[in-house]
């Protein structure tokens, strides 16, 4: 089973939304939404050209979209889970 990047992008945002609905109004929870929307888009942009995502290069193409959704999480998650209350008290103190 193939799992497309735009599908994991999806899910990340579905839960994003969930684990952080406090902060919804937080520059954190903007920004890493922001940036994962952009990110949607540009694979979008690649996967509905004829035959989607079905050659080398259009992998080639694709993939450094996936190492920056990596990069987003890292840059963004840590900060968001510290003003989350439970990971403050059981994480941080």
């Amino acid at each position: 089973m193939k799992i497309h990047l735009i599908v994991v992008i999806y899910e990340l945002q579905k839960y994003i939304k969930i684990l952080f609905e406090a902060q919804k109004e937080s520059n954190e929870y903007k920004a890493i939404m922001r940036d994962l929307n952009s990110i949607s888009s540009d694979t979008r942009a690649i996967a509905s050209t004829v035959g989607g995502i079905n050659t080398p290069e259009k992998f080639a193409e694709i993939h450094p979209y996936a190492q920056e959704v990596l990069d987003i999480l890292i840059r963004y998650v840590p900060k968001l889970l510290e003003e989350e209350t439970f990971f403050s008290n059981v994480f941080y103190q």
